[in-house]
């Protein structure tokens, strides 16, 4: 059963009219993509806020709209336009019940008489959620992490980016309600400047850092919000482990005692979801990985985000071993000044053979679960870094020991009176014969198949 429609939300959308003396303004309470409304859902909870579209003319007039296209789901309210002196305002209502999971589009057109461009169309997008199912999106910030998990009605956002790539419009086609958790892996503008926005437009329930400050006004900001509009600010470390609804994750980094630099002392997380696991690592360096894999506590997983951007200080060749990941993502932007990602990274990850994937050349990377396997959607079309695996040798077939080897068998027993006995014969694993003394017997044949004694 649907849950109760949540309360009105009353926004004002920037509708891009200049016609004949109408203007729209926009009366911001939360920020929209401004050419489109966005509603997103899950299937078989509740349905979207509704939203108010709000056509404002300082000469007076009459406006009309309608649902432009075949879209039963939407409800316009009030059906018909209204005159007014000076505004002319109406609600979206968004109905999902009996609706499939999937995407759908519909426009609304706005009709003003008398005006030069009388017709306008407003696109409307709507986005149902699979509740079982878990997107992982790679968010396209440039310079910078942010990444968004997302499994029905529960959203869990990493980082955020420096801020000059605005999340927030992009967080609206997913996130349903408030954002149950966000993640500052650690204190660097790249990866938290982004947040103060996110919290200026969206409830947030949870926010978790390392509790490592940093003596930036970005990053005062960023702590000054959350420790007076979120109602849990918490710290994490090594050991610790914390649910989001469903979304169980294990902290591995960084240690309480937060032993190194700013990036080492990175949030690092496991997220087991079904027989699907991702790594989180912020921008843990080698530091970090030398101290995971020291504590036992990296193996195998199916997803890695790479360490700093692709730096040449993380993602060294005995961690990447250890984790073995099928799927590499780094997120830096184009032409940065750092090189990211560096060649010897790129280089290290093709050696354990991953599917390499880069906001850079592919946009936001979307990885989506059930549990049981996993796909990789972009939103540009890229050349993903695939190395063919470097095929093994096809081993040489082992000649059988029969009772006796003439080569070297009955050769030594024949000959025993020439050679001293505290020489040792043997049968090497190829096949060949060796009368050489201690260790170097067989030393650059593949070691002893049989050793045989002076009688």
């Amino acid at each position: 059963m649907k849950k109760a429609l949540m309360s009105i939300l009353m926004v004002t959308v920037l509708l891009g009219l200049l016609v004949s003396g109408i203007s729209c303004t926009k009366t911001k309470t939360i920020s929209l993509n401004l050419s489109t409304l966005s509603f997103t859902a899950t299937q078989g909870a509740s349905n979207p806020k509704l939203q108010t579209i709000e056509i404002r003319d300082s000469n007076g007039g009459t406006f009309d709209w309608s649902v432009g296209s075949s879209a039963p789901w939407i409800t316009l309210s009030p059906t018909s336009g209204i005159s007014s002196a000076n505004t002319g305002t109406f609600t979206v209502d968004v109905n999902t019940d009996g609706m499939s999971a999937g995407s759908y589009n519909a426009s609304i057109r706005i009709f003003v008489p008398g005006a030069t461009n009388r017709l306008q169309i407003v696109p409307v997008s709507l986005t149902i959620k699979n509740p079982s199912q878990l997107q992982v999106h790679f968010i396209d910030v440039g310079q910078g992490d942010s990444i968004l998990l997302d499994l029905g009605t529960t959203e869990v956002l990493i980082d955020g980016g420096d801020g000059h790539t605005n999340i927030v419009p992009y967080l609206q086609q997913y996130v349903d309600g408030s954002l149950e958790a966000m993640i500052a892996t650690h204190p660097h503008d790249d990866h938290i400047g982004g947040l103060i926005s996110v919290m200026n437009n969206f409830d947030v329930d949870m926010v978790l850092t390392n509790g490592e400050s940093y003596g930036t006004s970005t990053y005062s900001d960023f702590m000054d919000k959350a420790w007076k509009e979120t109602p849990e600010v918490d710290y994490v470390s090594r050991g610790d482990t914390f649910t989001v609804g469903n979304l169980a994750f294990k902290v591995l980094n960084p240690e309480e005692s937060l032993p190194l630099d700013i990036n080492g002392n990175s949030i690092v997380m496991e997220l087991d979801y079904g027989s699907v696991t991702f790594l989180f690592t912020g921008d843990a360096q080698w530091d970090s990985e030398v101290s995971m894999v020291d504590a036992g506590l990296i193996h195998h997983i199916d997803i890695l985000k790479v360490g700093h951007h692709g730096s040449d200080t993380s993602s060294t060749e005995e961690f990447l071993d250890k984790t073995s990941p099928e799927v590499a993502v780094y997120m830096a932007g184009i032409g940065n000044s750092y090189g990211h990602p560096r060649p010897v990274t790129i280089s290290n990850l093709k050696k354990i053979e991953a599917k390499i994937y880069g906001t850079d050349t592919c946009g936001t990377i979307t990885v989506t679960t059930d549990g049981s396997g996993y796909t990789v959607s972009t939103a540009k079309k890229c050349s993903i870094a695939t190395p063919t695996p470097t095929p093994k040798p096809t081993p040489t077939p082992t000649p059988p020991i029969g009772p006796c080897n003439p080569n070297c068998e009955c050769y030594s027993y024949t000959l025993h009176n020439d050679i001293q006995c505290s020489q040792a014969g043997a049968i090497c694993k190829d096949g060949t014969c060796s009368m050489s003394r201690g260790s170097g017997t067989c030393s650059h044949h593949g070691g002893v198949r049989k050793w045989i004694n002076c009688p």
